[in-house]
């Protein structure tokens, strides 16, 4: 395709030059995005969305000024140079601050579908409709589904700099997600099930609304629980919740800052052998999958932890000059109106070889907990230490019991790795603001606060 942006890029870059500006570094960025809800058979609610923008950064030595722009006219990108030098002429110097060399891409997956972007609105709005209806009339038990959504999204990144780095790639992907309320006697529960990926005919909606509705049933009959240590086995939804809570302690911004408990600790081990984490952005079926990062540096599978040692952070251009290091490709910047931080990919824990009924084997009672609730206000990310509401199921010598609800889970994030004593063979992902992958997880004992 055509590169996005020619024009405005070409016009940064002369007049960056024309003020004698040295570091300049120009993200711009098109999304586009549709979602659609429905409810009771109808279409409930219609939203397009479409922004564009261009966010400068400009560095004097080390002091970095920001400035973004929605109006691509040349005296708007005037302005918005003048606006970032002027910023960075206020601002206390970043050590280690610098713009990303030119360096080879690697070939990346195919990002962009055309398939998807013909579909018809028409066609998309009858799918969601059809999946709120199969829903809604799967079992007499359920009473509503007050949520059941689509939603697609293309968008173009574009990252150009006076250092001679200019690229650009383009995306799209699609999402379908529902959750019912099912009810019997006094008991009312709900599961949310999504599937996602870059190709509308792959969205299978009767797979789909069959997940949603039996993951609610499953729940209903919950008992509650005396408190006490158990194993605990963490699903894979529930374990992505967990590591997306927690990604921030692999940034190595954070610990430069002093706000992660792994500071110090590379080369060690954190966790059980049975332990692996990667963050892959050229994997094939990964959505936040990238040829490079928000700095244009060129992307690659990466180890963080590898049987148990942990092998590195996560790190941008300024985080690695200051540890010595190479860019890892993990800048973020959130948009064109952000600035420069650090985040994953497709973040994942490895797949193991243990199935589901490996897992819960074994004499007396382990909980397999597939909902977690407050993870904002019940996790520190600093200290690791977390108290979640939950809600799973009970099994005894290997059998299964009964749902149990009303309990808190209690821990330390890498506490728990080391007591892992069981991977499973089910990896799925889930959007956490990135995309974020485990399989089943089980761990020695947690605290278990109930009845």
């Amino acid at each position: 395709m055509t590169a996005p942006f020619e024009t405005e890029i070409r016009t940064l870059m002369d007049l960056a030059r024309e003020n004698g500006l040295g570091d300049v570094e120009v993200y711009a960025k098109r999304d586009i995005a549709l979602t659609l809800r429905a409810h009771n058979g109808e279409l409930e609610s219609f939203q397009r969305s479409d922004s564009v923008g261009l966010g400068v950064r400009v560095l004097l030595g080390e002091r970095v000024g920001y400035a973004y722009t929605e109006n691509l006219a040349p005296a708007a990108l005037q302005r918005v140079l003048n606006e970032a030098s002027s910023n960075a002429e206020l601002v206390e110097a970043q050590p280690g601050a610098a713009l990303a060399a030119d360096a080879p891409v690697p070939e990346a997956p195919e990002l962009f579908n055309p398939a998807l972007d013909a579909v018809p609105l028409p066609e998309k709005i009858a799918q969601v409709k059809h999946l709120e209806t199969i829903t809604r009339t799967a079992d007499p038990r359920v009473k509503a589904v007050p949520g059941c959504s689509y939603a697609d999204g293309q968008s173009v990144v574009r990252i150009a700099s006076t250092r001679g780095l200019d690229r650009f790639y383009r995306s799209n992907m699609v999402y379908a997600l529902v959750y019912p309320i099912v009810s019997e006697g006094e008991q009312n529960k709900t599961c949310y099930e999504m599937a996602i990926g870059r190709d509308f005919a792959k969205l299978d909606m009767a797979a789909l609304s069959q997940a949603a509705v039996q993951g609610a049933l499953r729940r209903l009959g919950a008992q509650e629980m005396a408190s006490g240590r158990y194993p605990v086995i963490f699903t894979p939804k529930a374990m992505t919740e967990l590591l997306s809570a927690f990604s921030s302690v692999f940034s190595a911004k954070a610990a430069q800052e002093g706000k992660s408990l792994l500071a110090g600790k590379l080369g060690q081990r954190v966790s059980s052998l049975m332990v692996s984490l990667v963050d892959d952005p050229l994997r094939v079926d990964g959505i936040a999958t990238r040829p490079f990062d928000d700095e244009g540096v060129p992307s690659r599978r990466l180890a963080l932890i590898e049987m148990g040692d942990f092998k590195t952070f996560l790190h941008n251009t300024q985080t690695a000059r200051q540890a010595g290091v190479e860019s890892t490709g993990h800048a973020s910047r959130g948009g064109y109106k952000g600035t420069v931080d650090i985040a994953p990919s497709n973040l994942f824990f490895e797949s193991g070889g243990a199935t589901a009924v490996q897992l819960v084997d074994g004499p007396g009672p382990v909980v397999v907990i597939d909902d977690l609730q407050g993870l904002h206000a019940g996790t520190n990310p600093i200290s690791g230490d977390f108290s979640l509401a939950s809600q799973g199921h009970l099994y005894e010598d290997g059998q299964y019991r009964h749902p149990v609800h009303n309990f808190t889970v209690a821990g330390n994030f890498v506490d728990l790795l080391e007591a892992v004593e069981g991977v499973g063979d089910d990896l799925r992902f889930f959007p956490h603001g990135s995309y974020i992958g485990s399989p089943s997880m089980r761990v020695k004992e947690l605290a278990i606060a109930g009845a």
